[in-house]
């Protein structure tokens, strides 16, 4: 089924389900589709026959019972026939009606030759093959697939109610499928070029490693941070609380101890999806605008930034 006949039957189908309230013409055996194509052929040699009432009553798709087996086959063809001669210009009109008379000639003739002809033995011989190994999956449509074609039809059915024709709805949604596709594809590898350039860690017993933030605990950082703040130390204050955090998040993992990193580089080994981020952020830059600007902080500020410091500890 092409891309443009599906966008057709759907803006048609939507269009005409909308605009009549007329039933749907039964179409579950072959006497029954037989009938459908002989009302087709009659009505359409009607003079000004409507065209969206025979696209409301005819069926998207048929499903005849034929000796006992279910056949189920689209009816897309004759809904397209007719989308084109209600579209076409009135000089095209005529060869258009005929060419859908001939249509529905030819399918009555086929339906009339298969009924005729029918092998009784060709069923069971036919049933011989398919039960070997190698046909296992014939007849089982794959779910993956009739779940694309579900969700392609829902975009076409949207893109048909802004596009001026059935063949810019069908490329509307074939643009808007590749753009979603393209955008995931974009992001998994970006998540891979993360994955593969940041420090990837085996968690198992954490080594001390001397002069490293983690050699001394987070508590013993703050001790000493909340010592420099008693004393009016408050550049100090705020140095040993940054490593108390740094300390807190190497203990728990979170890299492994590297005492030449500085806190830029720190920051940029916690995940951008860990809470921590936003906050060693924020104290990665009053630290460094304290200790390597060399400002002194007031106390206000120096008892705020601890309290930052103890979220992420103690988180």
């Amino acid at each position: 089924m092409s891309i443009r006949t599906l966008a057709t039957i759907l803006a048609v189908t939507l269009g005409g389900s909308l605009a009549f309230a007329v039933p749907q013409l039964p179409c579950s055996s072959v006497s029954e589709y037989r009938a459908l194509l002989q009302h087709l052929a009659h009505a359409s040699q009607t003079p000004a026959f409507d065209v969206d009432v025979l696209i409301a009553q005819v069926p998207v798709e048929c499903k005849l019972d034929v000796g006992g087996k279910q056949f189920q086959f689209s009816t897309i063809h004759i809904h397209a026939q007719l989308f084109a001669i209600k579209t076409a210009e009135v000089e095209d009109r005529t060869a258009k009606i005929h060419g859908l008379q001939e249509g529905l000639t030819r399918q009555a003739k086929a339906l009339d030759g298969y009924t005729n002809h029918v092998d009784p033995t060709a069923q069971p011989k036919l049933n011989q093959i398919f039960a070997r190994g190698e046909f296992k999956r014939v007849g089982k449509q794959n779910a993956d697939a009739i779940i694309r074609e579900k969700l392609f039809g829902l975009l076409i059915a949207l893109f048909a109610f802004i596009a001026k024709n059935p063949t810019q709805a069908a490329l509307f949604a074939e643009v808007f499928a590749w753009s979603v596709a393209g955008v995931v594809a974009l992001l998994i590898i970006w998540k891979l070029y993360r994955w593969a350039t940041q420090e990837h860690l085996v968690r198992g017993p954490r080594k001390i490693m001397p002069f490293s933030p983690s050699s001394k605990t987070w508590q013993q950082w703050m001790k000493e941070a909340r010592a420099a703040l008693a004393n009016g130390e408050f550049r100090e204050a705020v140095h040993s609380s940054y490593w108390a955090a740094i300390s807190s998040l190497e203990s728990s993992g979170a890299w492994t101890p590297d005492k030449a990193r500085t806190p830029r580089e720190y920051l940029q080994l916690i995940a951008e999806s860990d809470p921590a981020r936003t906050l060693l952020a924020d104290i990665s830059q009053v630290f460094e605008v304290v200790w390597y600007g060399k400002r002194i902080p007031a106390r206000a500020e120096c008892e705020e930034f601890l309290a930052q410091v103890e979220l992420i500890a103690c988180r």
